[in-house]
């Protein structure tokens, strides 16, 4: 998809940065890691047709070189790569640092108060920027996130991006660049000039398939711990539940807590064996929810997103997540995966080896 030329790296939506990063210079684009994404942000071919091909991978944005390769053929790869259907929400690109807010629940007015929240190490309030603002979406059209035959109110693809983006901007006075990603065309080229695909959390092909979540609140990183990311989870664990026919059975949270048992926190190894589990339960048919909210760094090529154990166990790479989670999933099941965390972007690339 093309996308504006604009720069977001380093910008900042709040006071309370997430995180640094430990190098000054951005991410490479991988031509071997194409995906398809979307961006609220635009840049049209003109500017790049005096650009040579090799000039055009090195300089544009992910998403403008994603458009040159969504063809048929390219979608087929995919297909036999990635089986399963994902969609990638990411709080960021790959160059920008995500945000809290110490008032975020209460700026988006969202409506859940956990009863056990006096045991959390965030404060009352607090939540990640990006996640709250699509919580707030989520809230004002409740009904328009799982497919019925009842006429309602849906949401494209690009759209959600842009209501994302809208929201933060309202809420932070600063700009912010949210990005969406899929291993199923999106929009542009391969749908007609103008289209894009609707986004459901429960699309009308799974409606009879089982419903389950990964919900992983990590506040632990290399600055002091977060706020937010506790309430992120316990936020979409209630909406999920309230609005989109979840079972809380089906739901499992992995918090950093000192307070719960170890198995229930999300170290490095518990977070695998987690991905792993949903994919030994999920089958065709069936709806996936997965979200992490907490630190991520990056490195020349790589994205990592922070376990609570990092300092003893390590980062979990992007490219992990791409091998042992997205290709790993079985085929004609659905994958929401939201991932609220600096330089999250990354994430969002679907690969074809």
């Amino acid at each position: 998809m093309p996308a504006s030329p604009r720069k977001t790296a380093g910008r900042s939506l709040s006071p309370m940065p997430r995180g640094k990063s430990q190098g000054s210079k951005d991410m490479p684009i991988n031509k071997d890691r194409l995906g398809r994404s979307l961006s609220p942000v635009r840049r049209t071919a003109d500017d790049v047709k005096s650009m040579s091909v090799d000039e055009a991978v090195a300089t544009l944005p992910l998403e403008q070189v994603v458009a040159q390769d969504d063809t048929e053929k390219f979608e087929k790869k995919v297909r036999r790569c990635i089986p399963s259907e994902f969609v990638l929400i990411a709080s960021q690109d790959s160059t920008s640092q995500a945000q809290e807010d110490f008032f975020a629940m209460n700026h988006f007015q969202l409506p859940f108060r956990d009863e056990g929240r006096q045991r959390w190490l965030n404060s009352e309030l607090a939540g990640s920027v990006a996640t709250c603002a699509l919580l707030h979406l989520f809230y004002q059209h409740p009904n328009a996130w799982v497919a019925s035959s009842t006429p309602k109110r849906t949401f494209t693809t690009l759209e959600l991006v842009q209501e994302i983006q809208t929201r933060i901007q309202k809420c932070s006075k600063q700009l912010a660049n949210p990005t969406l990603s899929s291993s199923r065309p999106l929009g542009p080229p391969r749908l007609e000039e103008g289209e894009y695909a609707p986004y459901y959390i429960v699309p009308p092909t799974h409606l009879a398939g089982k419903r389950r979540a990964l919900l992983i609140g990590c506040v632990t990183g290399e600055n002091a711990p977060l706020k937010g990311p506790l309430n992120d989870i316990a936020n979409v664990r209630h909406f999920l539940i309230q609005h989109c026919g979840f079972l809380p059975d089906n739901i499992t949270m992995l918090q950093d807590d000192a307070s719960l048992p170890l198995e229930q926190r999300p170290t490095k190894e518990n977070i695998q064996k987690a991905f792993s589990t949903v994919i030994a339960n999920s089958s065709p048919g069936d709806v996936n929810f997965l979200q992490f909210s907490g630190h991520g760094n990056r490195s020349p090529t790589n994205l990592y997103i922070l376990p609570a154990d990092y300092k003893t166990s390590g980062y979990i790479q992007d490219d992990w997540i791409l091998n042992n989670l997205i290709k790993a999933m079985p085929k004609n099941v659905y994958t929401t995966f939201l991932v609220d965390c600096c330089y999250s972007g990354t994430v969002r690339i679907l690969s074809v080896y």
